[in-house]
């Protein structure tokens, strides 16, 4: 697990610390992703938002796929299931090359700089 400081969308605060476990799971067409969760929901893959209060996505035991949890990031606004839906006949590398459109956008329209470093240091440089 790695700690990471979790921080408040709107005054950039960090009022806690959150113990992450990264847990990869399976997409209906194929694609993987490793996601960051911790005990009271998780990071958000698209801005590195550290306290969702679900995971975007969790494995289904049942059917071994991701099932999406249609919760907002209060960060960069994605709802995970909707705005970064993906067919299940799409290429496998589809849900990534749209969780980066979605940070792109994010990124020219609406982050903080403080935002912006957050997610640079989670994603590298070249976040854009």
């Amino acid at each position: 697990m790695a700690s990471e400081q979790t921080e408040d969308p709107e005054s950039g605060d960090t009022p806690q610390t959150e113990l992450f476990e990264e847990e990869t799971v399976v997409f209906a067409h194929g694609e993987t992703a490793v996601l960051r969760i911790t005990p009271t929901g998780g990071e958000c893959p698209v801005c590195a938002y550290p306290s969702l209060n679900k995971p975007a996505y969790v494995q289904d035991a049942e059917s071994g796929k991701a099932i999406p949890s249609f919760e907002y990031c209060p960060c960069c606004d994605t709802q995970f299931g909707w705005d970064d839906k993906v067919a299940p006949d799409a290429p496998k590398n589809a849900l990534h090359r749209i969780w980066s459109e979605l940070r792109r956008k994010w990124l020219q329209f609406s982050a903080t700089e403080d935002q912006r470093q957050r997610a640079e240091t989670r994603f590298g440089k070249n976040v854009e």
